[in-house]
């Protein structure tokens, strides 16, 4: 006669409860911080093979490109950590790029900080308020008109100058509040909260482009077509553009709370297709919703 077995099974200890559950935490952790890593790298492949690829150099007029994503953008070891404090954002317009000219510089501070969890999980530079990057005048010269994208994103609502051109004192400058749009150009004029108002959030992506045109001067905010404000030209006066500050002022007023992925500067007035294949190669590269394509 066959004897049967019994079977005995052993239950889990609970020691061994334990390490098992640490295990399956600690492999969901590099799972998750695996899956954050590539989608950084694929986002920051993407913005480059966007700067690379894209046509602002060919655009007339370029006097200054600043962007972010590129490692020949900075100073090498700058770019090569997250945190860094900035020293130098070189200018990557081709006839600035090879000789660093243009270079925006500042004392490195944890004021002005290098991120690689950028806009749109790609690099920027991250402002705290207190910090600024400046040059005191573009090597082409001055000009009097001009057209200047800037994408960012704010970590405050509170009122603060983006840029200004003012090496010593402001001259033209953009800033923002929580509603409004400023451009300063000798005479402040600010977009009006009616019709299509500047409603910035903490966090938002944004793309202003905004042109320097006297007393026919207008602001355009995540739009190719419609007018930021009350739609309405500002007259801002006609100061000429010398140099160059980014992040904050020279002239004591707020700085900017965030972070700047790129500034793009032109010596003329870009007519509306010109306009439309900036915002659209800025809305590809940082994926912020622009209208009017």
């Amino acid at each position: 006669m066959a004897i049967k077995q019994k079977k005995h099974l052993k239950a889990f200890t609970l020691l061994e409860l334990s390490i098992v559950i640490l295990i399956a935490g600690l492999l969901t952790t590099l799972v998750i911080v695996g899956g954050k890593s590539l989608m950084r790298s694929a986002n920051i492949n993407n913005a480059r093979s966007a700067t690379s690829e894209s046509q602002i150099a060919a655009i007339d007029g370029l006097i200054a490109w600043y962007e972010s994503s590129m490692p020949d953008s900075f100073v090498g070891s700058e770019s090569a950590l997250n945190g860094s404090q900035i020293s130098n954002w070189y200018d990557r317009s081709p006839t600035s790029l090879l000789l660093k000219k243009n270079a925006l510089s500042a004392t490195p501070s944890s004021a002005v900080t290098y991120n690689y969890d950028g806009i749109n999980n790609s690099q920027s530079i991250v402002f705290n308020g207190l910090g600024k990057l400046s040059i005191s005048n573009f090597y082409q010269g001055s000009f009097a008109q001009a057209t200047i994208f800037i994408a960012f994103s704010p970590s405050s609502t509170s009122s603060a100058t983006l840029l200004d051109s003012g090496p010593s004192s402001a001259t033209n400058s953009i800033a923002i509040s929580s509603n409004t749009i400023t451009l300063n150009a000798g005479t402040a004029a600010t977009t009006s909260t009616s019709g299509n108002p500047a409603n910035f959030t903490i966090n938002n992506k944004y793309i202003i482009a905004a042109y320097f045109n006297n007393s026919n001067s207008k602001v355009y905010l995540n739009s190719t077509s419609n007018v930021a404000g009350n739609g309405t030209a500002l007259s801002i006066g006609s100061n000429i553009f010398n140099g160059l500050t980014v992040g904050s002022t020279n002239a004591g007023a707020s700085g900017f709370n965030g972070k700047i992925s790129e500034v793009i500067i032109f010596n003329r007035l870009l007519n509306i297709l010109e306009r439309k294949d900036v915002m659209k190669y800025l809305a590809k590269k940082y994926n912020i919703a622009v209208t009017g394509f």
